[in-house]
C-alpha cells in the first residue's frame, strides 16, 4: 500500500506543464499567471502545447486509479475501490505541490477528471459537460472547471444512488473540491473582483 501512494505521488508530481512549456523556450512559472497547468500554458504557449498538458494531466489520475489494481489494497478498514481513490487524491496533491518545482505545482483539476473518469465516470461526464459549456460562455476557464468540479456531487446523486460506495463517493468528491478550491483562492478573489484573466492573452 505505502508502494502504491508513493507511485501515485511520483505519477502526479511529474512537472507536466513546466517540461512542455521548456520545449519552447518557456519558462511557464514566469509568464501569465504563473501557474503549472495546462491553462497557463494554453494563454502563454499555444492551444497544441495547452492540450497536450491537459491530457498528460488528466492521465496522472487516471493511472494513479487504473495502477490499483496490480496491488493488494484490501484491509480492515477500506475496501480496494476506496484505496484506489484514496490514490488517486494522492495523485493529485503530488501535481500540486510537486517537490520538482519547490512544491509549487498546478491546481489539480485535470488530474482529477482522470480520477472520476474510472470511479465515477458518468459523474465524470457530467461535470466535465458542465465545465466545457462554461467555459465557452464566459471564456474564463477558472469559473467553468470549478464550477464543473462542484457539481460532481450532483451528478453523483442522479446517477450513483445504487453503488455501495455512494456515500463514500460523496465524501471524496467533497474533499476534492476543498482541497480544489483552496488552490484556486488567488481565481477566486480576481473572479470577485472582476479581474480574472480569460483563456485569451
Amino acid at each position: 500500500m505505502i508502494l502504491y501512494f508513493l507511485i501515485c505521488f511520483f505519477i502526479g508530481s511529474i512537472p507536466t506543464a513546466y517540461l512542455i512549456a521548456k520545449t519552447k523556450g518557456i519558462d511557464i512559472k514566469k509568464v501569465g499567471s504563473g501557474n503549472s497547468g495546462a491553462t497557463n500554458v494554453l494563454r502563454s504557449v499555444g492551444a497544441t502545447h495547452g492540450f497536450v498538458v491537459m491530457v498528460i494531466d488528466i492521465l496522472k489520475g487516471f493511472l494513479a486509479v487504473f495502477l490499483s489494481k496490480y496491488f493488494e489494497l484490501n484491509n480492515e478498514n477500506y475496501n480496494a475501490f476506496q484505496m484506489s481513490a484514496f490514490g488517486g487524491f494522492i495523485s493529485i496533491l503530488g501535481h500540486i505541490y510537486t517537490p520538482f518545482l519547490k512544491f509549487n505545482g498546478g491546481k489539480g483539476v485535470a488530474t482529477s477528471i482522470g480520477i472520476y473518469m474510472l470511479i465515477s465516470p458518468l459523474s465524470c461526464l457530467g461535470g466535465v459537460l458542465s465545465a466545457v459549456v462554461l467555459i465557452y460562455f464566459t471564456k474564463k476557464a477558472s469559473i467553468g472547471t470549478l464550477i464543473g468540479l462542484v457539481t460532481l456531487p450532483i451528478f453523483c446523486f442522479l446517477f450513483e444512488r445504487q453503488n455501495p460506495e455512494f456515500y463514500f463517493l460523496l465524501k471524496f468528491m467533497c474533499a476534492n473540491i476543498l482541497l480544489v478550491l483552496f488552490t484556486h483562492k488567488e481565481n477566486l478573489k480576481r473572479i470577485l473582483k472582476g479581474e480574472e484573466l480569460g483563456l485569451k492573452k
